[in-house]
């Protein structure tokens, strides 16, 4: 398993909860060979914590929320191309890398931009309508610019609200800074 999946009850933990949760967890690993992990939303009361402290069972760790974040639900595949690549260069790592976008960046490595598969699909067509070779212009003339960053830890309800740009300039960045992360 890639990652590792909380078991958690609800969220005022009580006995029952939290003995579902470390039971679940424990069955699901020696079943599946591990990657579950029992967790909790909120403080144990006092019966909770004499049961564990009975069993000398420490509590399961605090999960502060669960609610869904940016991370979880854009692509952490990241690729990037200098501002000063063409629109061939950009069709043939589309097609290499199998993204859906390109981050376009400066010298620095500073993001500029972003170029979509739906950018290069509508400049392939405004080219075949008008009968010219777009393949040689630069990258920089045929992105978004300036698109929208977000927090990898930025709650996806909080961010969905700044949404207003086209779902193609939104990407998941914390920085100006072109980094990867895993």
């Amino acid at each position: 398993m890639s990652e590792e999946v909380l078991v958690i009850g609800h969220k005022n933990p009580d006995t029952d909860s939290i003995a579902a949760a470390l039971g679940y967890a424990a069955l699901k690993n020696l079943k599946e060979g591990g990657g579950y992990k029992a967790a909790r939303c909120g403080e144990t009361n006092r019966e909770t914590s004499f049961v564990l402290s009975f069993f000398n069972t420490d509590p399961p760790p605090v999960v502060e929320h669960v609610f869904p974040e940016v991370r979880d639900v854009l692509d952490k595949k990241f690729v990037r191309l200098p501002s000063s690549a063409c629109l061939a260069d950009a069709a043939k790592l589309f097609r290499e890398e199998g993204v859906k976008a390109i981050l376009i960046t400066d010298p620095r490595d500073v993001l500029m931009g972003i170029l979509t598969l739906g950018d290069l699909a509508r400049w392939i067509l405004e080219a075949e309508r008008d009968q010219r070779d777009i393949w040689n212009q630069p990258v920089i003339q045929m992105m978004t610019p300036d698109p929208l960053c977000f927090h990898p830890e930025d709650l996806l309800k909080k961010s969905r609200k700044l949404w207003c740009a086209p779902l193609s300039a939104i990407i998941l960045w914390w920085t100006r800074r072109v980094a990867l992360w895993a």
